[in-house]
């Protein structure tokens, strides 16, 4: 069932006739959702009478983005974590927030969402900090999770420019690896933020077992590196200077590179930057027999076997995204894996 709400929780509209669906959902970060609808339904009139709304389709959720009218109506839409690009955090350093001790990424989260999600602070494509903005597309009245006790970092994190709020709890979730999801709850007209922890299953994919097909392996290490220096202000000396990081798994030869990471300002930044220097790395396949929300959940850990030919490799990866294309004949149902 498609229903369609208004940013007061309002039903508008439900309806079964969809002529397709596409969702990309993400374990932490934002998905998209794009929807084909008959002109002639009750939802193309919402559509053409609003210009914020949220649709649902079973238990996924997706703010509304855009439009394509013309012999059908396309829908776009972003998944609710959307809305935190909305709201801007400006710089910050935890030291100043929680002083000396350090803190850890839950508490900064929680801290993040109850002061600056309510700030009304955007910044412009010149990069220029406005305080003006629609507040009508954006949620305020937010319900945050109790805490859960994540462990404290072992040093402060921080950062040098303003950021969307949605980028750095991505990054902060990145560090706890974990995920995270806004959801509308419309009984209580409300939205609620919660973490979103995966779990490691006794479930192993491969062809030989059936429950696989159309199995990809894409692997690079065209950009691959083990550690990089990064710029750094030292307060003591009073000038710039560079430290260093490197992965725990110190590979040797080719691969034990050291990278200047010329962008980063610290070294939060830096790691991030470290972490994009990984061998590139994409796992697809389409699943048989195996169900979505039952056998695996966003996040859960599964083992991959992949066999083509001669070519054998057993992964442990962590599902972070799942693709769901419906048509009224047929529902495919792809998830794309990470390593842990």
């Amino acid at each position: 069932m498609i229903r369609v709400y208004d940013f007061d929780f309002n039903l508008l509209a439900e309806t079964k006739r969809c002529l397709s669906s596409e969702w990309e959902l993400k374990y932490n970060g934002i998905g998209t959702y794009e929807g084909c609808y008959s002109i002639n339904t009750d939802i193309a009139s919402i559509f053409a009478e609003h210009k914020y709304l949220i649709i649902t389709e079973d238990d996924r959720q997706a703010v509304c983005i855009g439009k394509h009218i013309s012999d059908n109506l396309r829908v776009y839409g972003r998944t609710p974590e959307w809305l935190f690009s909305k709201r801007v955090v400006l710089p910050f350093k935890t030291s100043e927030i929680f002083g000396d001790c350090y803190t850890d990424p839950e508490t900064l989260i929680l801290y993040l969402l109850s002061n600056t999600y309510k700030t009304p602070y955007i910044v412009g494509e010149d990069g220029v900090i406005s305080s003006e903005i629609n507040k009508k597309a954006i949620c305020e009245n937010i319900i945050l999770p109790e805490k859960v006790g994540a462990e404290s970092l072992n040093r402060h994190f921080w950062r040098n420019s303003a950021k969307p709020l949605s980028e750095v709890i991505i990054d902060l979730c990145d560090i706890m690896g974990c995920g995270f999801s806004l959801k509308a709850d419309f009984a209580a007209k409300c939205w609620r933020f919660n973490l979103e922890f995966g779990r490691e299953q006794n479930l192993i994919i491969s062809k030989s077992l059936k429950n696989a097909y159309d199995m990809t392996l894409k692997e690079s290490v065209q950009d691959a590196t083990e550690g990089g220096y990064f710029e750094i202000f030292d307060s003591d000396k009073g000038e710039n200077t560079y430290g260093y990081i490197y992965k725990e798994s110190q590979e040797s030869g080719i691969l034990y590179w050291e990278k200047v990471l010329a962008s980063a300002s610290g070294q939060s930044e830096a790691e991030k930057l470290l972490k994009k220097a990984e061998e590139e790395y994409k796992l697809n396949c389409e699943l048989l027999g195996v169900s979505y929300g039952k056998d695996y959940n966003m996040g859960d850990v599964l083992r991959v076997q992949f066999e083509a030919g001669s070519f054998r490799k057993t992964l442990k990866r962590r599902v972070v995204g799942v693709s769901i294309i419906s048509s009224p004949k047929e529902r495919s149902i792809k998830p794309s894996f990470a390593e842990i």
